[in-house]
């Protein structure tokens, strides 16, 4: 099974008038556990950022200026969503309303129709003492993944750490992606 691992971040948190500014999906083989492809894509998303959204992921407009726009990345994008057979986040909802509305503003959707999904902070209520989905931070903390606040909101890294946290719930019989 080919899993994608996913993250976005954003110029703030409503879809339908915000716009992905950073794009990491890397494919993973299951049974190897390693990666076979990754799309890591910086994005010029032709609006302010919201100061909100800037202070956690610490992108501003002035890094984005000359990067492509998502037009311009979208097969990439959509090619390696395609290849998965499914799709990880933390947070999946959040990062698949942004990816759904970018590629309808393109008028290009990917074929995702059976693609199976799985949210790490949906299924990681096991994380927290009182049971409430967990922030990334409090997922790492229950898995003994190490979680590095300066490093952070990166789409790259949080991918990273995400994708350690699935392995290691699968391991512990707190995820399964089979079902």
């Amino acid at each position: 099974m080919k899993i994608l691992s996913l993250d976005t971040e954003t110029t703030g948190l409503e879809p339908e008038d915000h716009r992905i500014i950073e794009f990491c999906g890397v494919l993973y083989d299951d049974s190897q556990r390693k990666p076979i492809k990754a799309c890591i894509k910086r994005i010029y998303p032709d609006r302010a950022i919201d100061p909100k959204a800037q202070l956690i992921h610490g992108i501003s407009i002035e890094q984005l200026i000359g990067k492509p726009r998502f037009n311009a990345v979208a097969s990439q994008i959509a090619a390696i969503l395609e290849e998965a057979d499914i799709y990880v986040a933390h947070n999946l909802e959040f990062d698949m309303s942004f990816l759904v509305h970018e590629f309808l503003r393109i008028e290009k959707m990917p074929n995702w129709n059976d693609k199976k999904t799985f949210c790490t902070m949906k299924n990681g209520r096991w994380a927290t003492a009182t049971g409430k989905v967990p922030s990334l931070q409090e997922l790492c903390f229950a898995c003994d993944v190490e979680y590095d606040t300066n490093k952070a909101h990166s789409a790259v890294y949080d991918v990273g750490v995400m994708t350690k946290c699935l392995w290691r719930g699968i391991d512990e019989g707190f995820f399964d992606l089979r079902s």
